[in-house]
């Protein structure tokens, strides 16, 4: 795990919890020359790296797989239905998979894995591209701007209307 925002703890905690027994070990970060450094994965989540690098002209080192696997809600949301799993089946977070790079020829089934351990019920092949411009215009522009604009002008202008309401009925007061 790189990166420890929003989704790094939900994701580590339901890798760790899911992964108990089998042997396969989730570490934070990557470093050359550590054990697991060659024939290693990297994973997005979410891919807006993807655009950076798209902007740049940037590519990845060409020994490693690169996979997306981009859930459908926050990050303590992503924990808090893991754990209701437990005791409802088919609760989780739904989760998009994508393919960027395949070095090993695993890369498909390490992002399905990644996603089923995460707790994702459902989930949906995609580009890391189609990933991050979905994400930018739905999420944040649409969902978390527009939304908010929505609702802002609604209240400003409910208070607009109150404080004339109230303004008339002073003005009548004897």
């Amino acid at each position: 795990m790189i990166g420890w925002s929003t989704q790094g703890p939900a994701q580590a905690q339901n890798l760790r919890d899911a992964l108990a027994g089998t042997g396969i070990v989730v570490k934070v970060g990557l470093r050359p020359g550590s054990r697991s450094f060659a024939g290693a994965t990297l994973g997005l989540s979410p891919s807006f790296l993807i655009g950076y690098m798209d902007s740049i002209g940037g590519k990845f080192r060409p020994d490693i797989n690169v996979v997306g696997v981009c859930r459908k809600g926050m990050g303590p949301s992503v924990r808090r239905l893991f754990e209701r799993g437990e005791d409802v089946d088919g609760a989780g977070i739904n989760s998009s998979t994508a393919v960027r790079q395949d070095h090993t020829g695993t890369a498909r089934n390490i992002a399905l894995s990644w996603a089923l351990a995460i707790g994702s019920p459902c989930v949906f092949e995609t580009t890391l591209e189609m990933e991050y411009r979905s994400d930018i215009f739905s999420e944040r522009v649409l969902l978390l701007g527009a939304v908010w604009g929505s609702l802002e002008a609604l209240f400003s202008n409910f208070m607009l209307e109150a404080n004339a309401t109230r303004g008339a009925a002073f003005a009548k007061a004897p």
